[in-house]
């Protein structure tokens, strides 16, 4: 009985706690249409995620997304110090039918792929920045574990 009294206290504040932090990003991002000028519009996306430059969000008035606050963190008044933090989240369902022809063990139910990737940015100057990069790639409810296929792929 304690235990379920216990973890419906932690659910409501866990719940409370993102509420307050979703607010208070919220807060931080600055309508840009109050003064009925046009949104300059960002930069592309890179394909290398260290080629990426946030130093125009050194403008306040640029900072329109809800997570500029993370791509742009300054560390020195002229701004040209400042962290950069991102990440991506990518799920997949994979299910086959008599995978290699009915020969490994087979799954009716399919499986899950997750990959979670972090990479932080952080500039010093024009001309020097440091970059790294985090990855965590899992598979959750496969019947037999990893396939060949996937052993094959991993060494």
């Amino acid at each position: 009985m304690y235990g379920t009294i216990g973890l419906n206290i932690f659910v409501k504040f866990v719940r409370i706690s993102f509420v307050i932090v979703v607010g208070i990003l919220i807060s931080r991002v600055n309508p840009w249409f109050a003064d009925g000028q046009q949104l300059p519009s960002p930069p592309p996306y890179q394909q290398l995620r260290y080629e990426e430059d946030y130093s125009y969000l050194r403008d306040p008035t640029r900072r329109t997304d809800l997570w500029d606050i993370i791509k742009y963190i300054p560390f020195n008044d002229k701004g040209d110090w400042y962290l950069s933090v991102g990440g991506e989240v990518r799920e997949r369902y994979a299910y086959f039918h008599n995978s290699l022809w009915g020969q490994e063990s087979q799954d009716k139910n399919g499986y899950l792929l997750q990959r979670y990737m972090l990479h932080t940015d952080l500039h010093f100057g024009p001309n020097f920045s440091f970059f790294g990069h985090l990855k965590s790639g899992l598979e959750d409810g496969r019947k037999g574990g990893l396939g060949r296929r996937m052993k094959t792929i991993s060494t």
